[in-house]
């Protein structure tokens, strides 16, 4: 590894025009650097990969909570009709009998 780095120094010295001396000192240095960033966006891209999956747990969960209500609905639908029905035949029976009272009055 320490090889290569000198290899890429020559580059950079061909391509800069700047001379770059590649110590054993200062590739420890530049290395220890290196292990540090990567630990930083290790964190980082950890964190990132949990807050994705708790939001796809939350997504996930909150499709079960419309499926469960989506069987409710369907299971009170029926209800929900005849009720709706019975309302109808009601305010028909008090309409019906407002018009009664309204020509007895007359």
């Amino acid at each position: 590894m320490y090889l290569q780095a000198q290899e890429l120094t020559k580059k950079f010295a061909e391509d800069q025009g700047q001379i770059l001396y590649m110590t054993p000192t200062m590739f420890l240095r530049v290395f220890n650097c290196y292990k540090k960033l990567l630990k930083e966006r290790q964190v980082v891209v950890k964190d990132i990969a949990a807050r994705y999956e708790a939001g796809l747990d939350k997504i996930r969960q909150t499709q079960e909570e419309i499926y469960k209500y989506h069987q409710e609905l369907e299971k009170k639908s029926p209800i929900l009709q005849e009720k709706q029905r019975s309302l109808v035949r009601v305010i028909n029976d008090i309409e019906d009998e407002y018009t009664k009272i309204q020509g007895q009055r007359d």
